[in-house]
């Protein structure tokens, strides 16, 4: 009798431990967060003369404030539209909630100038939860009659965290 209960405990320990596998395997990251997640996007080459930089004490769960300095010799122009990126697992990836249109606002930082400018994501993300994320603005080059100087577009982008105590001293990059 003995024999046969051990054999029991035996076989329930071995089936708690397979679903416990199973369903840590099947976790998905993605789940985390409450909007869908896409694609791997690494593609963020450093512009020579363009950084940004967040304002001290201004980032929060739903927005932030940050200047974007132009050292270079070409105006730049940035429209409306941006988007947010989440790092995991080595790798960013889109987050597929940024609205398909944007106002046709144009914002230009001039060469050897600056610019203050605030954005507030909570009607497009809401409250982001803890995580690393990188924030991307497109934008393109123009001359002193705002014509383009070609048609490829650039990125500027500026990584930050999210976490449940985070200060500003944690890490906070511009490309």
């Amino acid at each position: 009798m003995r024999r046969i209960r051990n054999r029991y405990v035996i076989a329930l320990v071995l089936c708690v431990s397979l679903i416990t596998l199973f369903c840590i395997s099947s976790y998905d990251w993605k789940d985390k967060y409450p909007w869908p997640i896409g694609d791997i996007d690494n593609t963020i080459v450093p512009i020579e003369g363009l950084s940004a930089r967040l304002v001290e004490g201004t980032l929060s769960r739903t927005g932030f404030s940050f200047i974007v300095e132009n050292t270079g010799h070409d105006l730049v122009i940035f429209g409306a539209s941006y988007y947010l990126q989440v790092y995991r697992k080595g790798s960013w990836y889109a987050i597929d909630n940024s609205p398909s249109e944007w106002t046709a606002e144009g914002y230009v930082v001039p060469c050897d100038g600056s610019h203050y400018f605030t954005r507030d994501w909570s009607s497009i993300y809401g409250e982001l939860p803890d995580g690393k994320y990188r924030f991307i603005w497109p934008f393109r080059y123009v001359d002193k009659d705002f014509r383009l100087i070609s048609d490829e577009e650039f990125r500027l982008s500026l990584e930050f965290d999210i976490k449940i105590n985070w200060s500003l001293s944690d890490s906070v990059v511009s490309h």
